[in-house]
């Protein structure tokens, strides 16, 4: 009897030991499926479905609920960010100084901005955002802002309606190369014309 008595303690520990066990691996699973909604959820624009293709480009019409993420996202995504007025003619946004040269753009790209200095790519969109690049002393020996207001309040001015256009390019191809298709660096672009 004393070892049939020893013999269910041992199958209750057991039957518990296979029930804490399907319950942690349960709570495990959830708070994987929580954590990957999360990040799937962390920036909105990243699931869209574009309507319109022609010619290898995707057009929308956006605001500055778009433009603005993008902007931080170019710095860790490295592409190109150009703006044109609406009869298409560049809108210049910054003068940037390099090897001497003063160099005026209607372009946000990361290779241009990243200049070694201390600043952070968040504290250059933002000093851009606000019209305070110019004030910066991270900045403004390199780079100036053109307009006499924040790119924020230029994003918005009128409708604040932008068509966004998506391109893509490779570098190697801007000159003569024999570089391999496959070797090959490929650069996005994002271009915003004013609607």
């Amino acid at each position: 009897m004393e070892n049939v008595t020893d013999a269910l303690y041992m199958g209750f520990a057991a039957l518990a030991f296979v029930l804490a066990l399907s319950i942690s691996i349960s709570a495990f699973n959830r708070v994987t499926e929580v954590s990957q909604f999360m990040i799937d959820t962390r920036d909105r624009e990243t699931s869209y479905t574009y309507i319109k293709y022609q010619d290898d480009e995707i057009d929308r019409i956006v605001g500055a609920e778009t433009i603005v993420p993008n902007l931080y996202r170019a710095f860790e995504e490295r592409f190109i960010i150009r703006f044109f007025n609406n009869d298409g003619t560049p809108y210049d946004i910054l003068q940037i100084t390099k090897n001497g040269e003063e160099i005026i753009t209607n372009e946000i790209r990361s290779a241009d901005i990243n200049t070694g200095s201390s600043a952070t790519p968040n504290e250059f969109i933002e000093s851009l955002l606000n019209g305070k690049l110019n004030e910066n002393r991270k900045f403004n020996r390199l780079i100036k802002l053109l307009p006499n207001q924040g790119l924020y309040d230029i994003i918005n001015k009128d409708s604040g309606k932008w068509k966004e256009t998506l391109g893509i390019y490779y570098d190697e191809d801007l000159k003569e190369n024999s570089v391999d298709d496959i070797n090959k660096t490929e650069t996005r672009v994002v271009t915003y014309t004013k609607q």
